[in-house]
């Protein structure tokens, strides 16, 4: 699936398995010595599977699973490095099985990165992240409670976002 790879910079990121570690995130600059396991999000041989990478700022996003939430996903940025390999929040993108889906989910408009995801507390909702715990945030609940709005079709037209949603009473709509 090609929502299992992304290019950020010079490197490029993957799902990747050493048969040690499990499925973890990976990089590499194009050689051997510059193909590396980048991070053991889900220590041990457990495999934090991550997936719906995209590239944002020089940095990636994706989700993947750490145990500390069962085996749920969560909502992943990395830099490439251990340290600047962190969980932004505890909702997950619905799994992109090719790129045109992938871009239907992500979308960057007025210098922020908006993405559909999952979370208990809202059910599929549109979010944001400017690339910090703090900064990720949910936009708006647009079908309240644990219902799904669904939004898609991410489209950026001169900084303003425009998708699809379903608000539980009028169907999906323009928003």
């Amino acid at each position: 699936y090609n929502s299992y790879i992304a290019v950020a910079g010079n490197t490029a990121y993957f799902s990747g398995n050493d048969n040690i570690n499990g499925t973890e995130l990976w990089k590499s600059d194009g050689t051997v010595a510059g193909t590396q396991m980048v991070k053991d999000i889900f220590p041990g041989n457990n495999s934090s599977s991550p997936y719906d990478f995209f590239a944002f700022k020089n940095k990636i996003y994706f989700a993947a699973v750490d145990g500390n939430s069962g085996y749920d996903n969560s909502f992943w940025t990395s830099d490439g490095t251990v340290a600047g390999t962190i969980k932004l929040a505890s909702i997950f993108p619905l799994q992109a099985y090719n790129l045109n889906e992938l871009s239907r989910q992500f979308c960057v408009s007025n210098n922020a990165l908006y993405f559909a995801a999952f979370s208990y507390d809202y059910g599929n909702e549109l979010w944001k992240t400017d690339g910090t715990v703090a900064g990720t945030v949910l936009v708006k609940d647009i079908n309240p409670g644990y219902a799904d709005a669904r939004p898609s079709y991410l489209t950026d037209v001169n900084g303003i976002l425009f998708f699809t949603a379903d608000d539980g009473v009028n169907g999906n709509e323009l928003w």
